[in-house]
């Protein structure tokens, strides 16, 4: 053990003494002293592991502290930075100043907890068992105590997990955002119900709620109504789309459902009437219930339709152009059946839909769709095509192959204008296409559907996974197939099969596994298994999932066939290995082909045990993530011994980080092979080598890799920042110019922040339409403003804008240079902005100097935030006619606070009905000398207005 690195052996002793779970019994169930005595035992072993194990911050940063017992010693500087777990139990017998000591040690570190048990059984009134401060990384909290401990406000923004035995627990400004589970006792009066409701509406991802010890005599009718409500839509779920949705989910069923919960009682039926979300699925259909669309208010609305055949009631076409009306409201939809050749879907755009399903059961007219945020489409038929919004955020596509030119034509319009498109499934020749009465079997190739005179290949650009029913693997469909990113091919059984052709290597070089699906009949495969060509075997494996049938003993004949012909073909080092995987409920077998051994699964693990860093994003990564140190680490590493340094130059993520500067170490581009690409370059300014030059250019030939990328330094007459072309997979992109750089063209369809320090960016055909933050500074002249309105109007998803004041690229540094939206020209453009999807709008206090909130319009913009950079002065607060939704505003990192007050005085009173004020401070204004401003701030009366200001 002596020979593993000291960071191998510090993961070990992490693994031997892991950090104990939350539990209210902990000094039973772990006691700290034994946990100490471990420790001991391992740091007698010999002095390098007594090194090691003091060195662990990990091994230290379980603390648990008991008033009625010897503790063993907190040792809290060897935990060092390390996210601390600390178990409190509080026994008010006796006054203990040791125990007081060592508890103002462990609240001063309320930043680094991680997991907080408090413990207290003892009737003693208004004991805290949590200190009253932010708890900005705490990820789960217990609070178990007897009634009449203090009340606590919480500012926990990560805590996943929340568990309390009485009512003693409400949010703070900042909440729990992120509660997934909570468990608390059932309420018994209302007005600790409406602290409830406080907690259940500042927690929107909350996923488990556990009440306890319920009081005798409650019954559902004490619950408020908003809980009632929610029972009720967790009880009545939104059926999943599905061609079978008349048999899963009957209109009927669900109606007496509804007609059950409402003959309860009034209230009951009170409440249901009042739950838009119950009546939001709605089924129509020639002999269904009314509509009730009145009631769904403005809930999201779940569209199904059955067109029977035959005419159709004068009630049922009013139904659908009442449903036709709201289309703005669908988020799912789907129809079914024969219109008499009208068409399925309105002519009109679609702003919110995300799932969309046609099932015609003939031929129909064209469809032309427009549906920014639609993520699954399934058609049976080649009638769709995407309109001029079209349907950027489309990831999973259902269709047939097309039996003409105009349909293959539609097919690669959505697949170019699709740039998320990530899963392709063709589901054979459409029965549409077939005459029922013909016996003769209908063949079709590429050829004959005339393809061919389009082109010569097809390409699927960011498409992984492509699903074809067996039907089509009757054609040589494949043969045509060319898709940089596909990962993976599956069959579904669905009827003829034949054997195929598997995609090259320079036609699909990223394909490594061909998946078979729903199979019963093994023997059809194995003609196909003989075929394949000696190169296939080596890059790809091959895994055939059957269904429930095949574990009937009468199945067991062809698998041993299968097995023995792979043997065969492939020799005894491959083999059909099997293994029941629960799915869905049902217990299924998967086969898989191929070779495995035991050095090739440890390698694997072992590259996960090495891959344990990630470097940080930002304009300070050369301090914060050097590359010389994880150079360094790499190659002791590799040091260890061959194996291990082979493990280290077969990990590509390893070497995914590529950090360029003009005295870097070599890139090794080569050996992050395919992974994705984390890039840093610091372009500095003046002359550069060709040692430089030439690494840029490499790294630019690979720019369809990045997943993030900060460049930094240059100007207007230095090479860009980035490369002109689309970056397909870029996650995160930071571009940090020295002074004024040359104007940039983003195409990034995945992209989701951008930070840009000056007005150098525009977007091009496919723009960015995942973006979602968006740092850039304001604008001085109107081609600047253009270029913004531009981005936003584009990009639907944007949430987040950050303006960083005026940039110090265009100002003098010994002149301050003030400005005012006339005189950047943007009044020339038109009398405001509307920052359409905006939810928060962070301005730096500089901004806060010009009229540059005056012409501001959010609809649904709820936050701004005040960032301290230089100067400030009192600005105007939106209205709420132009921001009807604001109701916060945040000062943050502000360090003197005097000079917030005379814009407090200034604020309207309309304002303060309506809006929240709040201040967070530096850590200056901890200060001594600071401490009167915050009193000064905090006496200020201004009328009668109440006491909102700080928080």
């Amino acid at each position: 053990m002596d020979q593993l690195p000291p960071e191998l052996l510090s993961l070990i002793y992490t693994l031997v003494l892991p950090i104990p779970p939350c539990t209210s019994n902990f000094r039973i169930e772990y006691p700290s002293e034994t946990r100490y005595e471990a420790l001991t035992g391992l740091r007698l072993v010999s002095r390098r592991w007594n090194d090691i194990v003091v060195d662990t911050p990990e091994l230290w940063s379980y603390l648990q502290l008991s008033q009625d017992r010897l503790n063993p010693p907190l040792n809290l500087e060897r935990s060092k930075a390390a996210p601390l777990h600390v178990r409190i139990h509080f026994q008010m017998v006796k006054r203990d100043p040791s125990f007081a000591d060592k508890l103002k040690r462990l609240w001063a570190t309320t930043d680094r907890w991680k997991t907080y048990v408090g413990v207290a059984w003892v009737a003693f009134w208004g004991l805290r068992l949590l200190p009253a401060r932010p708890l900005p990384t705490m990820e789960e909290l217990w609070l178990i105590g007897l009634v009449g401990l203090a009340k606590i406000t919480i500012d926990a923004p990560r805590l996943t997990t929340l568990v309390q035995n009485f009512d003693n627990v409400t949010p703070g400004a900042t909440g729990f955002p992120n509660l997934k589970v909570w468990r608390t006792p059932f309420r018994a009066h209302r007005f600790e119900w409406d602290r409830f409701m406080m907690v259940v509406d500042a927690c929107p991802h909350l996923e488990r709620l556990e009440l306890s010890n319920p009081h005798k005599g409650w019954s559902m009718d004490q619950l408020p109504l908003e809980l009632i409500s929610l029972i009720y839509t967790i009880l009545l779920p939104i059926p999943a789309c599905s061609d079978e949705f008349d048999e899963e989910s009957a209109p009927v069923t669900r109606a007496e459902d509804i007609t059950n919960l409402r003959l309860v009682s009034k209230m009951w039926n009170d409440t249901v009437l009042d739950t838009p979300e119950l009546w939001s699925y709605i089924h129509l259909f020639e002999s269904g219930p009314p509509l009730r669309l009145e009631r769904s208010k403005a809930a999201p609305l779940h569209i199904r339709i059955s067109f029977e055949s035959g005419e159709k009631s004068q009630r049922f076409l009013e139904g659908v152009k009442a449903l036709w009306r709201v289309a703005d409201r669908w988020i799912t939809y789907l129809v079914i059946g024969d219109r008499d050749g009208s068409p399925l879907l309105p002519v009109c755009p679609l702003p919110n839909i995300q799932e969309l399903w046609l099932m015609p059961y003939t031929n129909i007219g064209l469809i032309t769709i427009d549906a920014p945020r639609l993520k699954k489409l399934v058609q049976i038929t080649g009638n769709a095509t995407i309109g001029p919004i079209g349907c950027t955020n489309l990831t999973r596509w259902g269709t047939t192959p097309r039996i003409d030119r105009a349909g293959w034509e539609r097919f690669m319009t959505v697949v170019s204008g699709c740039p998320l498109l990530e899963t392709v499934e063709l589901i054979g020749q459409s029965i549409l296409d077939v005459d029922e009465d013909d016996d003769e079997e209908v063949e079709w190739t590429m050829a004959s559907t005339g393809f061919t005179d389009l082109a010569d290949h097809f390409t699927l650009p960011a498409v992984r996974v492509l699903v074809l029913w067996s039907q089509v693997c009757t054609s040589d469909l494949t043969a045509y197939l060319k898709a940089p990113h596909l990962e993976e091919i599956m069959i579904r059984h669905s009827g003829k099969f034949g054997p195929f052709s598997v995609p090259s290597a320079s036609s699909c070089p990223s394909l490594s596994r061909i998946r078979f699906v729903n199979w019963g009949d093994m023997e059809v495969i194995r003609p196909w298994l003989e075929s394949i060509p000696d190169e296939v075997i080596t890059r790809i494996n091959v895994e055939i999932e059957s269904s429930e049938d095949i574990l009937l003993e009468t199945d067991l004949d062809a698998v041993e066939l299968l097995n023995a012909a792979v043997r065969q073909r492939f020799g005894d080092a491959w083999a059909i290995k099997w293994a029941r995987v629960p799915r869905y409920g049902s217990s299924y077998n998967i086969w898989a082909v191929g070779t495995s051994s035991s050095p090739l699964v440890y390698v694997h693990l072992t590259s996960s045990i090495a891959d344990n860093r990630r470097s940080a994003r930002t304009e300070e990564f050369e301090e914060e993530s050097p590359l010389l140190n994880r150079s360094d680490d790499l190659t002791k590493l590799r040091l260890v011994s061959k194996r291990w340094n082979d493990t280290v130059l077969d990990t590509p993520e390893l070497w995914s980080y590529i950090r360029l500067l003009e005295y870097s170490p070599p890139l090794h581009l080569e050996r992050s092979k395919a992974a994705p690409l984390h890039i840093r370059i610091t372009f500095g300014s003046g002359l550069r080598s060709q040692h430089f030059l030439e690494g840029m250019q490499a790294i630019w030939s690979v720019a369809d890799r990045w997943k993030t990328y900060v460049g930094i330094g240059g100007g207007r007459d230095d090479p860009p920042l980035m490369p002109a072309c689309p970056l397909p997979n870029i996650q995160e992109l930071w571009l940090m110019p020295y002074s004024n750089a040359s104007l940039i063209t983003i195409d990034a369809p995945r992209l989701k922040k951008f930070v840009q320090t000056s007005d150098n960016a525009t977007l091009g055909p496919i723009g960015c339409p995942n973006l979602t933050y968006w740092c850039t500074a304001p604008r001085i002249d109107r081609a600047g403003w253009e270029r913004f309105m531009t981005v936003v109007m584009q990009c639907l998803l944007l949430e987040h804008i950050e303006l960083t004041g005026q940039s110090s690229l265009d100002a003098d540094e010994d002149e301050e240079v003030g400005w005012t939206m006339a005189s950047t020209g943007f009044t020339d453009l038109g009398d405001h902005f509307t920052l359409s999807g905006v939810k928060v709008l962070v301005l730096w206090s500089q901004i806060c100097t010009s009229d540059f909130t005056a012409y501001l319009r959010g609809p649904y913009l709820e936050e701004i935030g005040i960032r301290l950079n230089q100067a400030f002065a009192p600005f105007p607060v939106p209205s709420a006619s132009s921001c009807p939704s604001l109701s916060r505003i945040r000062f943050f990192h502000w360090g003197n606070i005097e000079i917030i007050r005379p814009w407090l005085e200034s604020i309207p009173d309309e304002v303060i009905t309506r809006i929240t004020v709040e201040i967070e401070s530096s850590e200056a204004i901890l200060l001594e000398t600071d401490r009167d401003a915050v009193e000064i701030l905090n006496a200020t009366e201004i009328d009668d207005r109440p006491e909102r200001w700080l928080s």
